[in-house]
């Protein structure tokens, strides 16, 4: 299995070092040295739903409902987060489902 370093990370995905280090504190991705492919899907989404002014509060939230009412593991790796204004919702087998409400 490939394992990527943080400073490739950073450098594949174009990230500052305090953006990745605030998204762990957020917890929306553990901390660590090494990250695999399914890590880097991870916070290619996560830039891209920062980069529509998500915030990473309303990210955690939904993620951690998605994952109760779906019982998902990483609902950024298995369903499309979609932006719907300040909140974050999901496509998942078809239906657009706001986990939050």
């Amino acid at each position: 299995m490939t394992r990527y370093s943080r400073q490739d990370v950073l450098r594949i995905l174009h990230l500052r070092a305090r953006q990745l280090t605030a998204w762990e504190h957020a917890g929306l991705i553990p901390p660590n040295e090494n990250y695999s492919f399914e890590d880097l899907a991870q916070l290619r989404t996560l830039r891209t739903l920062r980069a529509t002014r998500i915030t990473a509060k309303s990210i955690r939230e939904s993620v951690e409902a998605m994952r109760k009412a779906a019982g998902m593991g990483n609902p950024l790796i298995e369903a499309s987060a979609v932006g719907r204004g300040s909140r974050l919702a999901f496509r998942y087998s078809g239906a657009l489902v706001d986990p939050v409400t």
